[in-house]
């Protein structure tokens, strides 16, 4: 995951960051490759981070938006209603015209 890398390299710098329902190892159990300590200010290393969450997401993204909203700063947050985990079963059609608009943001 982007924010991993961005809080294990420091020097780094990237173009704009949108996470899409981002999930993060909180309990350190099912991945331990996720074990790192989150930079709060990843984001000015960016061009934009922006977080894309549905509120009827599965709980484990739930907990990781939380756990995310509360400790990073600068970003910008997108909520939506209906959307589930943004994948076929709960999308309106085939497009993502929001992600798109973001992504193609200055």
């Amino acid at each position: 995951m982007i924010v991993q890398w961005l809080s294990k390299n420091p020097q780094a710098k990237v173009g704009k960051v949108v996470l899409v329902a981002p999930w993060i190892d909180l309990e350190k159990d099912d991945w331990p490759a996720f074990d790192f300590t989150l930079d709060p200010d990843i984001a000015k290393r960016t061009h934009g981070l922006t977080i894309f969450h549905s509120t009827d997401d599965v709980e484990e993204i739930q907990t990781s938006v939380k756990y995310l909203t509360d400790n990073l700063n600068d970003f910008k947050y997108v909520e939506f209603e209906g959307r589930g985990h943004f994948t076929h079963k709960y999308m309106p059609d085939d497009t993502f015209p929001e992600l798109l608009k973001e992504c193609l943001a200055e």
